[in-house]
């Protein structure tokens, strides 16, 4: 299969050594939109390189905020990071790069929820 060329613009953006879209690239359709909207980028293709970026919020607003979930388990170094969409009392939903191998909505459990980002 061909590489898809905005996956890879996206990864590239992030970092330039990057050949195909075998890397996860959450994190690098973040920065690629954040910077693309003027906002704070981390500069890194690690989902969890966005605590360190912007303040905690317990108030997220659709479309300005961000979300940091964990992979495999809270403490390990994986995870996911999307843009806030909406919440309930169990999940939250994501606009987010490399979900389902595509830019979509999806809903994760809350339970996933390491913290809110504002980038403004």
């Amino acid at each position: 299969l061909a590489n898809n060329q905005k996956i890879l613009q996206f990864l590239q953006y992030v970092d330039k050594s990057v050949k195909d879209e075998t890397t996860s690239w959450c994190s690098a359709a973040v920065n690629y939109w954040a910077h693309d909207c003027g906002l704070p980028i981390s500069g890194s293709l690690a989902a969890r390189s966005w605590l360190k970026v912007g303040k905690n919020t317990t108030t997220p607003t659709r479309g300005n905020d961000i979300v940091v979930l964990w992979r495999v388990k809270p403490d390990s170094w994986q995870g996911h990071v999307g843009v806030y969409f909406h919440h309930n009392k169990t999940h939250v939903w994501i606009l987010g790069g490399n979900q389902s191998d595509q830019v979509s909505i999806e809903a994760f459990p809350l339970t996933q929820l390491l913290e809110f980002r504002s980038l403004g």
